[in-house]
């Protein structure tokens, strides 16, 4: 995953930490990155905003099955 969607993510979230996009896209860089524990941070904080969600709680599902977390 370029650099470029990791600093975008990084520059909005210096602004506005509660942009749910944001964390989404850093959370998709640490995952493409083989950063298992920041990828999941991540995603949860992006689900704690927007707890109803159910797309984000599929993702951080993955992510944990995909970290052999089950």
């Amino acid at each position: 995953m370029p650099p470029r969607r990791r600093a975008k993510a990084e520059a909005v979230l210096k602004n506005a930490v509660d942009n749910v996009e944001a964390h989404i896209l850093l959370s998709q860089v640490y995952a493409s990155q083989g950063e298992w524990g920041k990828a999941i941070a991540t995603l949860r904080t992006a689900l704690s905003l927007e707890p109803t969600r159910i797309a984000l709680a599929l993702q951080l599902a993955d992510l944990y099955q995909r970290h052999n977390d089950p």
